[in-house]
């Protein structure tokens, strides 16, 4: 393993039937922690439930520079709440990277 890295897990969902459980390296270091979320909250919509964050300046600087690095090689992002993973890691694309 990496230093600096651990592993994690996250239970997902293959089908309606059986769930999948995941292994996940993650950076023991959070890029971006909640003390830049100035507001939190969740929302239903036709893609299912979601959480919509808005970030201080700082954080959406981060985030922002964040997203366009990981762009290029569609790497991934981790949400993570407590230490635990909460939500599978979405791949980067360009038009993510670019809604700064």
């Amino acid at each position: 393993m990496p230093p600096g890295y651990v592993d994690k897990d996250l239970q997902g969902q293959a089908s309606k039937a059986r769930r999948q459980e995941f292994k996940l390296l993650v950076k023991r270091r959070p890029e971006l922690s909640g003390e830049h979320v100035k507001r939190a909250y969740a929302y239903f919509d036709q893609q299912g439930y979601g959480v919509s964050l808005s970030l201080d300046a700082e954080g959406a600087k981060i985030f922002g520079d964040l997203t366009q690095s990981l762009a290029p090689s569609r790497g991934q992002i981790a949400i993570m709440l407590d230490g635990e993973v909460q939500k599978r890691p979405a791949s980067m694309s360009q038009s993510m990277a670019a809604a700064r």
